[in-house]
């Protein structure tokens, strides 16, 4: 079964979206009546018919249709928006091709009332990835509210919202439960009896709610888009008090905190050396040129205690004829030489585990 399962996982990293862009007239502007949005959709060939649903976050207002596996297609959507109350609002593109499932987004403004006519506007949508744009389009004013469909639970950590969820990985609730769930039985199998855990790369406690079971683990996340901490801070602090903690930095990055203020290849983290003997970084170096990739790993190591275990995921297909290569969307390193470049800052490779949602995770042990 755990081989199936891998061949899914490798199969649907391998596949693009079928979502490439969505267009409305003017975005900008106050939505009223019935909102025409157009859906630019490719699905992938051999797959069968696309499933497109268009809903409206937390309310019952969805759409669907089915779209032939035939190439490029456009497809038009009406949103009675009259059927919705005045204030922000985001648009949820979901489309379904036999087992496999992707989701981008749009936020806008409705203003149905004379009395909402003055109402701060949505920012205007930009076209990006499926996968980061809903919380590029919010930025740092992203909302910190928790998923309303499902509310907080006595002695339970809530849930975050699909702009938050989105920040992470994927905003479509399943999915991003599954890699957590994955990541955190991976993490805690090379964890040692009291875990002292750094997350570079927390975003919204993923991996956090699943490592906050274990009563004798201390963490701390760290993360460059400050919503996502502001939200862990609320949601875990009740419970957690001191025992998990989750800080903020403005590192710069052309794609993910264009406004952030400090260069990535001099940022030293705030914590004395030798203070975790654990620092996981999920999808962290495959957004890392080569500077920031080479300090981020002699700052891992300076951080770990001696037979501490870094878990790290990387992306191995870099271009023919390099070891390295791509942007900060997505960086391809060579495993091998991502390896060596471990071992020069006292990282030798202690297992690889293989590929896990996409993304090759190798665990390295501290000399």
């Amino acid at each position: 079964m755990s081989q199936i399962l891998e061949e899914i996982e490798a199969l649907y990293s391998s596949l693009e979206s079928p979502l490439l862009h969505a267009h409305h007239a003017d975005v900008a502007t106050p939505w009223s009546g019935l909102a025409e949005i157009m859906l630019e959709v490719r699905p992938n060939p051999g797959f069968g018919p696309l499933t497109l649903e268009v809903s409206v976050e937390n309310t019952n207002v969805v759409v669907a249709k089915e779209v032939a596996d035939a190439g490029f297609s456009q497809v038009r959507f009406g949103i009675q928006t009259d059927l919705l109350p005045d204030g922000p609002a985001v648009l949820i593109f979901t489309a379904k091709q036999d087992k496999f499932v992707w989701e981008s987004g749009m936020a806008f403004h409705v203003s149905n009332s004379p009395q909402a006519k003055s109402a701060p506007q949505a920012k205007p949508a930009t076209q990006t990835n499926a996968s980061d744009v809903l919380w590029r389009q919010y930025g740092e004013q992203a909302p910190l509210e928790n998923e309303p469909r499902f509310p907080r639970q006595a002695y339970g950590i809530p849930l975050p919202n699909t702009v938050l969820r989105e920040s992470s990985s994927v905003g479509h609730l399943d999915i991003f439960y599954a890699i957590a769930e994955a990541w955190a039985h991976m993490v805690t199998h090379f964890l040692p009896e009291n875990p002292v855990v750094l997350d570079i790369g927390c975003s919204c406690g993923k991996l956090g709610r699943f490592l906050y079971m274990n009563p004798a683990l201390r963490y701390v996340g760290t993360d460059i888009f400050l919503p996502a901490i502001e939200w862990c801070r609320q949601a875990f602090t009740p419970l957690t008090g001191d025992r998990f903690r989750f800080d903020h930095f403005d590192a710069h990055s052309t794609v993910y905190n264009p406004q952030g203020k400090i260069k990535p290849s001099e940022y030293r983290f705030p914590y004395n050396d030798e203070s975790f003997n654990a620092v996981v970084c999920g999808s962290l170096f495959t957004h890392l040129l080569e500077p920031d990739c080479v300090h981020y790993l002699n700052e891992i190591s300076r951080l770990l205690g001696t037979g501490g275990r870094a878990i790290i995921s990387i992306h191995i297909n870099p271009a023919e004829g390099t070891r390295f290569s791509g942007d900060e969307a997505r960086i391809d390193i060579e495993q091998d030489c991502f390896v060596e470049m471990a071992n020069k800052a006292g990282l030798p490779l202690k297992e690889v585990v293989g590929n896990v949602y996409g993304q090759q995770v190798l665990v390295f042990e501290k000399i």
